[in-house]
């Protein structure tokens, strides 16, 4: 543990797991503008590792902010660190953490922590929009990456489902006559059947040739659905045919939110609106819930727009301290144009080539 005092009130400390101030942070989650599940202890739990960094900020023995870190690389005298869990997992909605009121202060003690002695970098995705970090260290640290669709969700599923397009409507009754023609049913995976439905999860994705980052992450995501499920607020569902799983579905249900997280489905033409359904029926017993916003997360897929009408930004922060910290920012935003340009000459290789 790394102990430290700011000019404020605070004082900080650098541990690499919440331990005692587990039920604190938890609390500091709930409170934020944007509760994201992704921040909860029971996540981070799960995908944490070795280099996993816990910054708290403390007044006496109280917990009234934080930021959840791990070191990505880098030699012992220059750590490039980004948010915990970050990566092919593709958290959002991330930020420091502060309790209400103490906003402010956690502002000026997040630079002073910032601008202690010594070179460090912090390339991260996934921040929230109007963050707490932005605030702190001003809108030049950040860029716009994409965006997460969300919208309000009304107190009857039957509101919700009216307020679709015409054609979504109607397209979605023609696919539910279909499925059920098929003997596909829908069902929401209880804690005994969850590692089968994990591995169905596996099976599909691994028929797509563009998911080998996340396939290369599922002992953690496993892991972290597991802690989910037993805290209550990850649900995983399925649809079924007589025959095998056709797709299956990841939400978060916390905090009065539902969040699509992760899905997967069979390929073949017959299944093509089966993650729109799975969308429907999960939302329309979030509803039945109490659930009171629907979160599409990251990725602006045309899709997403036809189930809810607002966005919310997600943003990089790219930020660094001393010399040899800034060089290496510049080094990285560099790399990642280069790998950037790569893939769109990739693309148009590939489609001309087609």
């Amino acid at each position: 543990m790394t102990l430290g005092r700011t000019q404020s009130p605070t004082r900080w400390v650098a541990v690499g797991s919440l331990g005692a101030w587990t039920a604190a942070w938890d609390e500091l989650v709930d409170s934020a503008p944007v509760p994201t599940p992704f921040l909860r202890s029971w996540w981070l739990s799960a995908v944490s590792d070795q280099t996993a960094q816990f910054v708290l900020f403390l007044d006496g023995s109280e917990l009234v902010g934080g930021v959840a870190l791990e070191r990505r690389f880098g030699v012992p005298a220059l750590p490039v660190y980004q948010f915990m869990g970050g990566g092919p997992l593709c958290p959002d909605h991330l930020d420091a953490l502060a309790a209400p009121g103490r906003e402010d202060a956690m502002c000026a003690a997040l630079r002073e922590w910032w601008q202690r002695p010594g070179a460090r970098v912090l390339y991260a995705d996934g921040l929230a929009e109007e963050s707490l970090l932005e605030r702190t260290f001003g809108p030049d640290t950040t860029t716009v990456i994409d965006v997460a669709p969300w919208d309000v969700l009304p107190t009857d599923p039957d509101e919700y489902f009216a307020a679709r397009s015409q054609n979504l409507r109607k397209s979605m009754r023609k696919a539910e006559n279909r499925f059920s023609r098929l003997g596909i049913r829908h069902h929401q995976v209880g804690q005994e059947d969850l590692a089968s439905a994990l591995d169905d999860f596996v099976r599909l994705q691994q028929r797509r040739g563009d998911r080998q980052a996340l396939l290369a992450e599922m002992r953690r995501l496993s892991h972290a659905i597991a802690a989910g499920v037993a805290a209550g607020e990850v649900e995983v569902d399925v649809l079924q045919s007589p025959d095998t799983i056709v797709a299956v579905w990841i939400s978060f249900f916390h905090a009065g939110a539902l969040r699509y997280y992760q899905s997967a489905r069979l390929l073949d033409p017959d299944f093509r609106d089966a993650g729109s359904i799975l969308l429907l029926e999960v939302v329309r017993r979030a509803i039945r819930q109490g659930c009171r916003e629907l979160d599409l997360l990251r990725g602006a897929e045309p899709y997403k727009m036809r189930f809810v009408d607002r966005q919310r930004q997600i943003k990089r922060l790219h930020m660094a301290h001393g010399l040899a910290g800034q060089a290496l920012l510049q080094a990285l935003g560099a790399a990642r144009t280069a790998r950037a340009a790569g893939r769109r000459a990739w693309q148009r290789a590939a489609g001309f080539a087609g």
